[in-house]
Parts: C-alpha cells; structure tokens; sequence
C-alpha cells in the first residue's frame, strides 16, 4: 500500500498550483460540510482519496464512547466501504475496486472495519483528545480501459446530508484539473 501512496503523492507533485489548492487554509483545522477529494490515475491504477472532517460523514467529531455514537460509526464506515454506492468511475474505463482503506487518528481502526489492526496509531501520537477529527477515504481501482476513463460520479453526497461540497484535484495521465462538487453536481470530469 506504501508504494501506491507514494505514486500517488509523486503523480500529485507534477502540478504544485493543484498540491497548494488541496493544503488548508493555515489557522484552520478544517471546514464542516467541506471535504477534499485527490484523484490520480496512474497506468491502470485509479486512486480516489477523500479527506473529510469527521462531523460530515458520522454527524459528529468526539471520540466516540457510547453505544449509539459507535453504532454510527460502523454504519458510516459501512457505507463508506459499499464502493458502489459511493462513487462511480465511468463504465468505459472498466475499473474493479482493489481497495477500501478508512483511517482516522480519533478512532478505533476496529469500528472503522479496519479488523484485527492495532489501535496504535490514536495512542501513540495522542490525537484522540483534539476536538477536531478528521477521516481519510482511500480507494484503488483496476481500470482495464484507463485510457477512456474520464471521470468519476460521487453519491457520497446521498449518504451523508451534512457534506455541502468537495473541492477536488485530478491528475489522470498527463491532464490535470480542478473542480468542485456539490449536491446538484456530483460527476467529476476529465
């Protein structure tokens, strides 16, 4: 997994003008209703990273302690991982999910189905008490037509009611754009 982010990251690096875009505004922890969304198509691979504060996808940021407040989390994470339901890379492009990966430092790798991890990462770096959480959406396709895929259509927007819009990076070959997506506009196009 280690190699594709950083393909990803070095695929990212050829335009500074769309890394600088996708930064946070310095003084700011994040935006509620406002995610990010990178995506990169290298050769076949596809990579569509979403960054998103905690509030837009669960309804809340707290680490969660109660049996209701973690059910929640389970569900989002649920759908996070119906790949189907929450994005859709264009049928020319023929893609198969490879990977779903749901990572936060405020929570427990286990409720986000993460099954079997350690729950290291929140302990050793002591984020878990910051009020601001935030979770990181990776999912990797197999495309086996790359070349004629050229864009991606979100339903994120469906399932989660706080999220109001995603401003988006794409860098597929030696194209590159930016866009925003909102609830009237969830295709992403190159």
């Amino acid at each position: 997994m280690r190699a594709g982010m950083n393909k990803f990251w070095a695929r990212m690096a050829v335009s500074p003008a769309l890394l600088l875009l996708m930064l946070p505004v310095p003084g700011y922890a994040h935006d509620h209703g406002v995610a990010r969304v990178e995506v990169v198509l290298d050769a076949s691979v596809l990579t569509v990273r979403l960054d998103s504060p905690l509030d837009n996808l669960a309804g809340f940021e707290h680490v969660p302690k109660s049996e209701r407040d973690k059910q929640a989390i389970q569900t989002m994470a649920t759908h996070l991982r119906t790949v189907e339901a929450m994005l859709r890379p264009g049928k020319e492009g023929q893609c198969v999910t490879q990977s779903v990966d749901l990572t936060s430092a405020q929570l427990d790798p286990v409720l986000l189905g993460n099954a079997g991890a350690p729950d290291a990462t929140r302990k050793a770096n002591g984020k878990h008490k910051q009020e601001h959480a935030d979770i990181v959406v990776t999912w990797t396709f197999k495309c086996a037509a790359p070349e004629a895929l050229r864009g991606i259509s979100f339903g994120l927007f469906e399932h989660f009611p706080r999220l109001q819009r995603i401003n988006a990076a794409v860098v597929a070959g030696h194209k590159q754009s930016a866009g925003r997506l909102s609830k009237k506009s969830t295709a992403l196009k190159w």
